[in-house]
């Protein structure tokens, strides 16, 4: 005989393990923007919920039953509203990642929910809407024959001559003499500055050069034609002409500080001869220049080679521009602001918009450098090899020999070889290019804009005379 079951006692129900059929719809928004929207039928959606329910019931306290023995309907009464939630938080992520894989959707990026279905009730279809960002379609159109604005710097004897004018101010000395101070020469002070209530700050004594300092102008004019041991007092820096300054209030704006002019002195360069060549660590004077042409040559030589990588990347993407993931865009730029953002205590927000649109030019030609690597199947061969370790081991100042030794590993990686494959595609896109000074390309630029607002105009000028012949000549009946 069967026993009657207790009123109100619920027997333990299993979740139905029944796949669910997702009804899935991609939706181009643009290039790299796409939108899934995922719908589960109404029967699928509630027996899914149900199984929530069931599963849940094994967890909560519902007065009169013990755990995991209360109705369902008890269940959905008590804790309905923090159940669908919960439903619904869990499916989402679970649907969407069944979506892009029986799909073969390809997402840069986790997608991002584009609603929380709070309004949806049992009975109801469900209907999830993500956006996610994919890979751009790269399409060259042109890398031959460009355009590039480039003009390499040249090294001129001139150039040699200031560098080496550069390491004798380096190595000048201020020598005390007997005359008055004025500009070109150097005050030797003692500078007493104010504390912020009554007081003074203990004094300390510096060089300024006479009217090329960052000091009040009132301390430049006392300054001029005095000698030893002139004292005054006067405010410390300028607010008049300094927007950034109009607001200080400290006392080095607002009170007067003591100086004292206890010498006057002069720059004074060592002889240009083979005694300050060996100083500077050279065997002669001759030797000197020699060496500062040929490190100012190899200077150039890399500076130039840089710029004009930077041209002919800047060429390549304005003839073949495409569309790219913003959030890729952000995070690569997140990557370039953050060590200068740490190493000079600056807010990233600032550098973030410095940097971003650097950031996507960089970015677009990753893609593009990508795609030429296909379309031309450049070959490495040893050769190549060696031509890039002989010009990576000068820009370190090591021997061939020493690179080899100290850099094996990075030799024998795919990222050497992929950076002598991009390094090759550069040359084969100069070899086919011309190179012109930068503003001539900015005054074709102009010029083209200009042509093509006069035929706009010309254009529409015409439009408009058809217009009112058409009107001149109708028969009297249309008009």
């Amino acid at each position: 005989m069967k026993k009657k079951k207790k009123k109100g006692v619920s027997t333990l129900v299993k979740p139905e393990e029944v796949p669910v059929n997702l009804q899935v719809e991609t939706t181009e928004k643009s290039q790299c923007l796409h939108e899934l929207t995922i719908t589960i039928n109404a029967e699928d959606a509630k027996r899914e919920y149900g199984n929530m329910l069931i599963n849940m019931r094994q967890h909560v306290n519902i007065p009169g039953f013990r755990k995991g023995k209360a109705p369902l309907n008890m269940v959905e009464t008590m804790y309905g509203d923090y159940a669908r939630m919960e439903f619904i938080k869990e499916k989402m992520q679970d649907y969407y990642t069944k979506a892009v894989e029986d799909n073969n959707l390809e997402p840069l990026f986790p997608g991002e929910p584009l609603d929380i279905c709070e309004e949806w009730k049992p009975g109801e279809e469900l209907i999830f809407r993500y956006q996610f960002e994919v890979k751009p379609n790269v399409e060259i159109k042109q890398y031959k024959n460009l355009k590039i604005g480039f003009e390499p710097r040249i090294l001129t004897d001139e150039i040699v001559d200031i560098e080496i004018e550069n390491m004798r101010e380096k190595m000048s000395a201020l020598v005390e003499v007997d005359k008055p101070a004025e500009n070109g020469l150097y005050a030797h002070i003692q500078l007493t500055i104010p504390k912020e209530d009554d007081g003074w700050h203990a004094p300390t004594e510096r060089d300024i050069e006479i009217g090329e300092n960052h000091f009040s102008s009132a301390i430049n004019e006392k300054l001029r034609g005095a000698m030893p041991v002139l004292e005054f007092e006067a405010i410390l820096f300028d607010v008049e002409d300094d927007a950034d300054k109009k607001n200080q209030t400290g006392p080095f704006y607002t009170k007067p500080s003591r100086i004292k002019l206890l010498s006057v002195k002069e720059l004074v360069l060592p002889v240009l001869d083979d005694a300050f060549a060996k100083d500077a660590d050279y065997e002669n004077l001759a030797e000197m220049k020699s060496k500062i042409r040929e490190e100012l040559e190899q200077e150039y030589r890399q500076e130039n080679n840089k710029n004009k990588i930077a041209a002919i990347s800047e060429a390549l993407v304005k003839a073949n521009d495409l569309e790219i993931p913003p959030s890729l865009v952000r995070q690569y730029t997140s990557e370039l602001v953050k060590p200068m953002a740490e190493q000079y205590n600056m807010p990233r927000e600032e550098l973030f918009k410095a940097y971003e649109s650097i950031a996507a030019t960089e970015i677009k030609k990753m893609y593009l450098i990508d795609e030429l690597k296909q379309i031309e199947n450049i070959d490495v061969t040893d050769e190549d090899k060696e031509m890039l370790i002989a010009e990576v081991a000068e820009n370190v100042n090591l021997s061939i020999s020493e690179y080899k030794d100290r850099y094996a590993k990075v030799i024998d990686s795919e990222g050497f070889k992929g950076r002598i494959i991009e390094r090759k595609i550069y040359s084969l896109i100069e070899a086919s290019s011309e190179f012109v000074p930068p503003e001539t390309l900015k005054e074709d630029k102009e010029v083209k804009e200009s042509s093509e607002e006069v035929s706009e105009i010309e254009t529409s000028d015409e439009v408009q005379s058809e217009t009112v012949e058409n009107e001149e000549t109708a028969p009297a009946e249309e008009k």
